[in-house]
């Protein structure tokens, strides 16, 4: 089995430096494509989203996020009876939206731990179409049939990582981490994602 995939995390979040008051912004986009090699069976995902946070006490931020996420499975089989053979395609594509709250927090210096819980809609199409074969006939026949369906969502995410502080100004990190997401709709679906997040520290807000 063959798996590549990809993840971008572009994080704003406010100066302070994980302190009290500090307000944190980000947007973040993920792509994974697998692909079997021992048969035509292919999975695609895809999630874009944007979060923005209040660190409420030093070290932990919490706040709110929403999401928008896709997946495309495609497969295809064949069988056999006597004097007849049937070739099936099969399509699933699904997207949905979230929203739901979201905390992290700072263990030591830049190590962090993070958590997402977020609830939604999605909507999910089917499309099969199978060609059959049958002895003696010389032309074969074909049949194609498509669904859809909307149903309610759930993502949640759970993962850690580094902050890395990359200027002398304090202002500017890389985040590297590593998540465990479920997503749940008709079509459920589960993997780890290593996430790579460039943060900036800008304001701090004006409370005591």
């Amino acid at each position: 089995m063959k798996t590549c995939f990809f993840l971008f995390l572009l994080s704003i979040s406010a100066y302070g430096q994980f302190s009290r008051n500090t307000v944190l912004i980000s947007g973040f986009g993920s792509y994974s494509t697998e692909k079997n090699s021992e048969s035509d069976n292919s999975t695609e995902q895809f999630l874009v989203g944007v979060s923005s946070g209040y660190f409420i006490i030093n070290k932990l931020a919490v706040g709110a996020s929403i999401n928008w996420a896709g997946l495309n499975q495609e497969s295809s089989y064949a069988f056999e009876v006597p004097l007849q053979y049937t070739a099936v395609n099969e399509l699933n594509e699904s997207k949905a939206w979230g929203l739901g709250p979201f905390a992290r927090y700072y263990l030591f210096k830049g190590l962090f731990v993070e958590a997402d819980y977020l609830f939604g809609k999605s909507k999910v199409t089917n499309e099969t179409q199978s060609v059959t074969f049958t002895y003696p006939n010389t032309i074969p026949s074909s049949i194609y049939s498509t669904s859809a369906q909307e149903t309610k969502s759930k993502l949640f995410a759970i993962g850690a990582g580094y902050s890395l502080i990359v200027t002398k100004s304090r202002n500017l990190g890389i985040d590297i981490g590593v998540f465990y997401r479920y997503h749940e709709t008709s079509i459920s679906y589960s993997g780890l994602s290593v996430n790579l997040s460039i943060t900036g520290f800008l304001f701090q807000t004006k409370m005591p």
